[in-house]
């Protein structure tokens, strides 16, 4: 490694960074857990929400039994007194340009097929960051990114659109207990080892 080219380069690396993005439902979280809950928690917030609309607000559920093939899976569509209400969820908003541009593609595309089943006056189609209790905390420069579609918090999505509120979206105290109840059911933390001093 004598090459000063070689050397320069190899003063540029530094080690890999665990640091949660600050935008994303994980940054929530008062601990550390692997990468494979991190998403599960998404996807446990998602049958949360359907199970609490099932039970506690009777709200109709009409995601198809089956996808059809080259279908999507919706996470969220229920008829709400005279209207026809889908939900995208996403732990995460700061997407890539490609993955970005298929969300927004995915909620207008669904919301159209809504159109023509019910009437645009009945369906209301919205993007539902799981991040953010309210809409106006969802930094510019994410919702910037989606003014195709309805881009909405969490809490609002509950208050404003489903008239419901939940307890648990209340407040960020609120909110954060319930995701580490889930967190620490999917990753329950180890207990420090205990030190054992043996005699000579």
């Amino acid at each position: 490694m004598n090459s000063p080219s070689v050397q320069a380069y190899m003063a540029t690396l530094k080690p890999k960074t665990n640091a949660v993005d600050t935008t994303s439902l994980c940054s929530l979280l008062t601990r550390k857990f692997t990468q494979s809950t991190y998403i599960r928690i998404g996807n446990e917030i998602e049958n949360i929400i359907n199970i609490y609309a099932n039970v506690d607000m009777k709200a109709e559920d009409l995601r198809p039994k089956k996808v059809a093939k080259g279908g999507y899976q919706l996470d969220f569509l229920r008829r709400i007194k005279e209207y026809v209400v889908y939900g995208e969820f996403k732990a995460n908003i700061k997407l890539d340009t490609e993955k970005r541009k298929s969300t927004w593609k995915k909620v207008l595309e669904i919301g159209k097929m809504l159109f023509e089943q019910h009437g645009s006056d009945k369906v209301k189609p919205f993007l539902v960051s799981l991040r953010y209790l309210r809409t106006s905390e969802i930094p510019p420069c994410l919702s910037a990114m989606y003014t195709e579609v309805t881009l909405i918090g969490i809490a609002d999505f509950f208050e404003t659109v489903l008239e419901t509120p939940m307890e648990e979206l209340q407040n960020y105290s609120k909110y954060v207990k319930m995701l580490m109840t889930i967190a620490d059911k999917l990753e329950p933390k180890e207990d420090e080892e205990e030190l054992v001093v043996l005699d000579d």
